[in-house]
């Protein structure tokens, strides 16, 4: 769907901001999408702009798109701890959408008897969704473990930088040591969650519809 976007309206509207939920009043700025089936869509321009999934007329592809935009949104607070649930939560999610398209396939199958070049698609499209699903759930995600980096971290401490006479008596030393070694770990950290966001993305944004 295209989006058209009014500077200033001329009269209000009779539908309501998908954001705010308020009607655009006259000389406010807005803009407005037309599905295919159903009443215009509208956002006021100072609220937000149309997301992906609110300009695609397929109900069934716009539905998809929404949980992928909504896993996105939900992966850049998420607790990597529970990336398995949110694995699953989206799979889920998925799969959904392939049952529509396989309800779809029986309707139309239903309604002439027999298999159409239609409901060949719509089965298809089912097909795929379920493996997408299945690559989904089936993401490999290595969880933290800090003492895969407990070897590196002795090196370093073995250094020149933390020997005994560098500091005045063996409290500083140790205090120093604790303090690099939690920075050290916070550092891997870090690299290990960039790592698990990325795989996760990379997972849930591979659709083949």
């Amino acid at each position: 769907m295209r989006v058209t976007i009014v500077k200033a309206a001329k009269k209000a509207t009779r539908e309501r901001c998908l954001q705010c939920g308020f009607a655009i009043n006259i000389g406010q700025g807005y803009q407005w999408v037309k599905p295919r089936y159903g009443g215009r869509k509208v956002l006021h321009t100072t609220c937000r702009r149309f997301k992906g999934s609110e300009t695609i007329s397929n109900d069934k592809l716009s539905t998809l798109a929404a949980y992928i935009e909504d896993a996105e949104d939900e992966l850049n607070e998420l607790d990597l701890d529970e990336a398995s649930s949110f694995l699953q939560m989206v799979a889920d999610n998925i799969r959904e959408v392939a049952e529509m398209y396989s309800d779809a396939k029986d309707a139309i199958e239903d309604g002439f008897g027999h298999e159409t070049s239609q409901s060949e698609e719509m089965g298809d499209y089912a097909d795929q969704l379920e493996e997408f699903a299945s690559d989904v759930e089936g993401t490999d995600i290595d969880e933290w473990d800090e003492s895969a980096y407990e070897d590196e971290w002795q090196a370093i401490e073995a250094g020149d930088e933390y020997a005994l006479e560098e500091f005045e008596n063996i409290n500083e030393q140790a205090e120093a040591i604790n303090a690099a070694r939690e920075t050290f770990m916070d550092e891997k950290r870090n690299e290990w969650e960039e790592e698990v966001r990325s795989a996760l993305s990379d997972a849930i944004s591979a659709s083949p519809l």
